[in-house]
This record gives C-alpha cells, sequence and structure tokens, in this order.
C-alpha cells in the first residue's frame, strides 16, 4: 500500500472533497508502482501510438532531479506525472523548437502524464497539468512545452483548456506524429 501523507504541499483533486485522490510528489520510492501503473495503461491501450512510455532510467532520473506528481488513492497510485524541469536536457522539450541554453533554463517540459483506466473522465489529468505549471511556476520558467499526438483528443483538449497551443506539428519518439503545445507562464 502507498503512504498518502498529507503536508502543506498535497492538495486534494478536489477541494471540498478527496472523491478522486490526493495529489502528492512522487518520491523514487514509488518507482515499482509507477512502472505497474505505466504498463497497465500501456497495456490498455487501443492505439499504442498515443503513448510514449519513459524508460525506467527516464523515470528514475525525473524522481531524482524534476518534479513528479501521483495520485493516491486508496492506497493506490492511480495516476501520474512529470514536469521536467528547467535545465539544459535533450529531455527539455524547448529543444524541439531550438532553443538556445539561456531560453532551456527558463522553459520546464509538462511531460507524460498516465491515470488508470478506470480512474479516468475524472479530470485528473487536468488537475495534474495545473499543478504541474504551478511547480513550472515556482521553478523559475517563463514557458512549459508539451507534446500530445494529434488524435489523442482528450489529452489535447485538456492540455488547451490550461492555456496551451499548438506550435507544430513534428515526428517525434521514434516516428510518432505529435504535436508541440505551449504556454506561457
Amino acid at each position: 500500500m502507498i503512504k498518502d501523507e498529507r503536508n502543506v504541499d498535497n492538495i486534494g483533486i478536489y477541494s471540498d472533497n478527496n472523491e478522486y485522490g490526493i495529489i502528492r510528489e512522487a518520491t523514487i520510492d514509488d518507482i515499482e508502482a509507477v512502472i505497474a501503473l505505466q504498463d497497465s495503461v500501456y497495456d490498455a491501450l487501443d492505439n499504442k501510438n498515443l503513448f510514449a512510455m519513459e524508460s525506467r532510467e527516464e523515470l528514475e532520473e525525473s524522481l531524482k532531479e524534476d518534479k513528479c506528481f501521483c495520485v493516491i488513492k486508496d492506497g493506490e497510485i492511480v495516476a501520474f506525472s512529470i514536469l521536467v524541469a528547467p535545465r539544459i536536457s535533450y529531455r527539455n522539450f524547448g529543444n524541439y523548437l531550438e532553443y538556445d541554453d539561456e531560453r532551456l533554463l527558463k522553459t520546464a517540459s509538462v511531460d507524460t502524464c498516465f491515470v488508470s483506466p478506470k480512474h479516468r473522465g475524472k479530470h485528473i489529468q487536468q488537475k495534474l497539468i495545473l499543478k504541474r505549471l504551478e511547480a513550472a511556476r515556482l521553478a523559475g520558467a517563463i514557458e512549459a512545452i508539451s507534446t500530445v499526438d494529434p488524435e489523442n483528443v482528450h489529452s489535447l483538449n485538456n492540455l488547451k483548456k490550461c492555456g496551451f497551443e499548438v506550435v507544430e506539428k513534428m515526428t517525434l519518439y521514434d516516428g510518432l506524429n505529435r504535436y508541440v503545445v505551449k504556454v506561457e507562464l
């Protein structure tokens, strides 16, 4: 069972109740549960191109160096997300827009987000986008960039509801079509 330790950084997904879980910062101790959730989410997809899986190494790196958030419901991780902090790294999505190092240090990447199939439709992804944008601002970012499959209407709409706009269409992740979207912070 995953701890849902409540502290000042944890927020209920809905402020008036915790019906859909508690958002908390994920730690390296969560790695096995995160990998299992990612695998189950991927396995449940009819169109595997919608989701570019993170490697164990990428997950571990982000759990150590970036801001990762998970949603805990009934002692289980039911959603996970990554914000790649503003840093010079191949994982900074500013590289897709050919940003120089100075601009990369002001750009956060709203990276992967996955939600257990039985917990979809509850606005969890949107809440995790907002949580990551808040963390990006606190880290000094002036903009955030994400990528999304053009056919992933739900994720694209969630990003747009959070202020993102499509700026490019590219082929990324070993041949997958993606929109690059960004929002000013």
